[in-house]
């Protein structure tokens, strides 16, 4: 049985492209990109894999699986049926191999070349450290003998590197080493703490360890039992690595403070129904913690609430590995048993996340009030007259004055009255336009790309919708002169410039015409009102514009009816293309007319009024309402332009 490993990456138009494919073997279960500036080419990848040994074959005191021999005697386990299961078995072997491979982003054929392979143990998680190690790049990683070992990665000729074995502990007897991570977060920067690794093993135990950088050494800091059967992943919290958290096969998530007695986790989670064997913190969000688990589900936790996790996705298989992506936080790659691997966009779930702000809190100000009133009611409940004339008397009145006096003052504090808060709407309604294309580079054609370019100004179309538009485009070649519409022609296209340029024009009074614009490649001539006319089934023509080539030009004309087709097909992209045209009519036109010409109710007469609000009201009834026979509540009642 052979094992591959591939390397992919994601396309414009296609979710994910395979670069290469390699044989590694055995099972390839851990792979890891450099992370440090000037190695971020050089990928290692650890193996695993279970085999029979002969039965000549000794057993190896080093990779054999060993388990305990029963105390009872052997005529007792044959009338209970216990058997030795050791003699009654072949002897299994973990073994693994350790890969450096190199990543040319120039070569086209096999862009990844092997630098060296090292057998030995199989191989259960392995980190590159994300910090110089006394001016080193080191690779830590944890193995079936119960070990975690550091490699130096040595450079021995240019471009040509090699790891070397620089030390190697032993986490106990007869167990497995499952985990390893490094301390290097958010906090150990920016307070400079010593580098620390945490590790877990298969008898449920974590092992704390401290990394001296001068001697490159390892010192035992402590150990102790967290979960009752395998520690199948431990992992700092990025923002305080003072903080750790392990899962196990228990089915629990738990967290402990390093600083503190370990004998009580600081919480116990049993959200997970199976074996929790992945937890990575994100880097760029603090707070915010991603577990996995044998139950194929990921969950997101914020970690100043652990009793409940804020997201649930369900991915069909068991969740082995996760890792947030290096520059986009809201990006998350699992390495799923049994069904490949997923990216889960957690833009939606990070945006609702609950916000542990708005709990109820004294501020100072409160307090303040608070005492205050509480002196002014003792005050006031004091006899005016304190009986007598004598000195003492006249003290305790002229105490009592200054009691009054700081208590007023403190009272003095204006009253906060709630504010209106502006709200916007949602930002992937007004998101950019993309007007960055590298045509000369991109494998895809310039048609494509400039279509794709000005098509987002709708919104972002998936791969199928943006397929279905494209069926529809039409090349039109223009020589010099030639009009690509003009005035009384039907406004129901969207004309985009392959090469070449237009001009778009208006007729004055007098016959002249006035060039308002010139129209260069990747660039469109169209009309988001245009376009809602023709949903509403409204269409007019030009009345004073028209456009023509300047120089022999090629244009793509896409139909208006290439979105009817598509709002057919799916139509609850129809209610959010009209959300959008609705918010930059009212952001580019209402506010500019407002704020530039001080018009006001000018906008508003009764006919636009009564169309807006049928608009809004056609908007809040949802998607499933659209359809042909709803469209005409669109109608124009008064024109728009």
């Amino acid at each position: 049985m052979t094992y591959h490993l591939h390397l992919q990456r994601r396309s414009p138009l296609s979710s994910i492209e395979t670069v290469q494919v390699i044989d590694t073997e055995y099972s390839a279960d851990t792979v890891e990109w450099c992370p440090l500036e000037g190695w971020r080419n050089l990928l290692a990848c650890g193996t695993y894999q279970l085999q029979t040994l002969e039965p000549k074959v000794q057993k190896s005191e080093t990779f054999l699986e060993q388990k305990p021999k029963d105390d009872k005697p052997e005529e007792q386990q044959r009338e209970t049926g216990l058997v030795n299961m050791d003699e009654a078995m072949e002897p299994q072997v973990r073994m693994g191999r350790l890969y450096l491979y190199s990543f040319n982003e120039d070569a086209t054929d096999s862009p990844v070349t092997e630098v060296q392979r090292k057998d030995g143990a199989a191989i259960l998680d392995m980190k590159w450290s994300p910090v110089l190690v006394d001016g080193h790049v080191i690779l830590g990683l944890a193995d079936a003998t119960g070990c975690i070992e550091l490699l130096n990665l040595v450079e021995l000729e240019k471009s040509h590197y090699k790891l070397q074995s620089l030390l190697k502990k032993t986490l106990g007897k007869q167990c497995i080493a499952l985990s390893l991570d490094w301390s290097s977060g958010q906090s150990t920067r920016t307070t400079n703490q010593p580098l620390r690794i945490i590790s877990s093993d298969s008898k449920g135990h974590l092992h704390f360890f401290a990394v001296d950088e001068l001697e490159t050494s390892l010192h035992h800091i402590s150990n102790w039992k967290a979960h009752d059967f395998e520690a199948w992943i431990a992992a700092f919290d990025y923002w305080q690595t003072d903080v750790v958290y392990s899962g196990g096969d228990d089915g629990l998530l738990k967290g402990w403070d390093t600083r503190n007695n370990l004998d009580r986790p600081l919480f116990t989670s049993k959200r997970h129904s199976m074996g929790v064997c992945s937890i990575q913190s994100n880097p760029h969000k603090e707070n915010i913690l991603a577990t996995g688990s044998y139950d194929e589900h990921i969950l997101l936790w914020d970690t100043r609430n652990m009793k409940q996790p804020f997201d649930d996705t369900h991915v069909n298989g068991g969740v082995w590995r996760l890792k947030w992506h290096p520059v986009y936080h809201h990006l998350l790659l699992a390495a799923c048993m049994h069904n490949g691997f997923k990216i889960l966009n957690c833009q939606q779930p990070l945006g609702r996340r609950p916000s542990l702000s708005s709990q109820y809190r004294f501020r100072k100000r409160d307090k303040m009030m608070f005492y205050g009133r509480k002196i002014m009611r003792k005050v006031s409940i004091l006899p005016n007259n304190l009986g007598g004339n004598n000195a003492v008397s006249r003290q305790r009145y002229k105490k009592r004055a200054k009691v009054l006096l700081l208590a007023k003052r403190i009272l003095q504090f204006k009253k906060e009255y709630p504010t209106l808060e502006p709200k916007e709407p949602p930002p992937s309604l007004l998101e950019a336009d993309l007007t960055e294309f590298d045509v000369k580079n991109s494998h895809l054609p310039s048609e494509v790309l400039y279509m794709l370019k000005n098509v987002r100004v709708l919104g972002h179309f998936e791969k199928p919708l943006f397929l279905e538009l494209c069926k529809h485009m039409v090349f039109v070649p223009l020589p010099e002169g030639q009009y690509v519409f003009r005035p009384g022609e039907l406004d129901n296209s969207i004309y985009v410039v392959q090469d070449g340029k237009l001009e778009v024009c208006i007729q004055e009074n007098d016959g002249s015409e006035l060039v308002l614009k010139e129209v260069l490649p990747g660039d469109s001539v169209h009309s988001l009102i245009s376009i809602l006319d023709f949903i509403s089934g409204y269409i007019k023509p030009f009345k004073t514009v028209f456009a023509k080539a300047a120089i022999p030009s090629t244009v793509l004309r896409l139909p208006a009816n290439a979105f009817q087709d598509v709002f057919e097909k799916y139509p609850e992209t129809l209610v959010r293309v009209v959300q959008i045209i609705m918010v930059r009519l009212q952001r580019v036109t209402f506010l500019a007319l407002h704020n530039y010409l001080g018009l006001t109710t000018e906008l508003f007469n009764t006919a636009v009024s009564v169309l807006l609000n049928q608009i809004w009201k056609w908007l809040m009834t949802g998607p499933e309402l659209v359809s042909r026979r709803n469209l005409p509540c669109l109608g124009r009642e008064a024109p728009l332009r």
